[in-house]
């Protein structure tokens, strides 16, 4: 068998891997969907430069909802993974035990 940590320990780490990730993009949201100019733009410059900002603002809002999304995949994958190799860790170790020790 394997010297690994149990399946449940490896999964909850990717958990909180992921939650720390959400977190984080979390108070990236929050930040840029502070920004907000402090005044009705007036001139063409201000109007031009609100139109910069609503594009960062949407620059991140995507960057935040790709990086939760892998955070997301990472625990699917986690868990895929560990299940299959607990299987087949579980399944050797099984075979092993049909033949006699040398």
């Amino acid at each position: 068998m394997l010297d690994m940590d149990e399946p449940a320990e490896v999964v909850a780490g990717s958990t909180r891997f992921a939650a720390a990730i959400t977190t984080v993009t979390g108070q990236v949201a929050a930040t840029t969907n502070d920004l907000v100019p402090q005044e009705n733009p007036a001139s063409e410059l201000d109007r031009d430069l609100c139109g910069v900002l609503d594009w960062i603002r949407a620059t991140f809002a995507a960057a935040v909802t790709a990086v939760d999304d892998r955070a997301a995949v990472v625990v699917f994958a986690t868990s895929e993974t560990v299940g299959a190799l607990a299987s087949a860790d579980v399944d050797s170790a099984a075979n092993l035990g049909r033949y006699d020790t040398i």
